[in-house]
């Protein structure tokens, strides 16, 4: 039933349906997900505050794109 509401969460967002290639669930209920655009996951950790962790990570992206430091990163948690 978790991971029902994670996918509508991402099917809903028309960045995160493009964006988002994999999710991995940890033993502990925590999720990462694998990304089209680079070779980095995102540690989103567990499936609470998903809207504010959302913000946060378009607003990164949009920093990290504009100025094409994305790359640096090999984890991103919101």
């Amino acid at each position: 039933k978790e991971i029902l509401t994670l996918i509508s969460f991402i099917l809903e967002d028309d960045f995160l349906q493009k964006e988002v290639i994999g999710i991995e669930k940890s033993a502990d209920d925590e999720y990462q997900f694998s990304v089209r655009s680079g070779n980095y996951k995102i540690d989103f950790g567990k499936l609470t505050k998903m809207d504010v962790k959302i913000k946060k990570l378009k607003a990164f992206y949009n920093k990290t794109f504009e100025d094409k430091t994305i790359e640096n990163y090999k984890t991103i948690k919101p």
